[in-house]
């Protein structure tokens, strides 16, 4: 996930605990990061767990202390 993120965009992995990604970019770049966070994270589940189907939850913030949260 990083080098496709660095290959396409300006967002970087700012941190990671458990399940959870965090990672920053700018507002115009947003859809495309989505795209290559829900791609690769369901790409490295299935490498592992097959017959489970992958379900990937994206909150988009502001910042870290926002409430309103943008979900796709």
């Amino acid at each position: 996930m990083r080098e496709r993120l660095q290959q396409s965009t300006s967002a970087f992995i700012n941190l990671t605990v458990h399940d959870e990604i965090l990672v920053e970019t700018p507002i115009q770049e947003i859809d495309n990061v989505i795209y290559i966070v829900r791609y690769s994270m369901i790409e490295a589940f299935n490498s592992i767990i097959t017959n489970v189907p992958a379900v990937i939850d994206i909150k988009v913030l502001n910042s870290w202390d926002e409430n309103d949260v943008y979900i796709k």
